[in-house]
């Protein structure tokens, strides 16, 4: 974002929507970090990368 106001009212937004999603997680009792690193995990197995020898998985989540 080149326009320091732009690019303020953007970072703002950002720290809203983090925190309603934390106070989210808080109230369903959501642990933040282990819900990510499963995510990344689940999507590593679908998505690996090219030349790797973990096999292509599709799954509906």
């Amino acid at each position: 974002m080149d326009e320091p106001e732009t690019a303020h009212r953007v970072a703002d937004e950002v720290a809203d929507v983090l925190a309603y999603l934390l106070q989210f997680c808080e109230v369903l009792g959501v642990d933040v970090l282990d819900a990510l690193a499963a995510k990344i995990e689940r999507n590593e197995l679908r998505f690996p990368v090219p030349g790797t020898s973990t096999p292509n998985r599709h799954s509906s989540e």
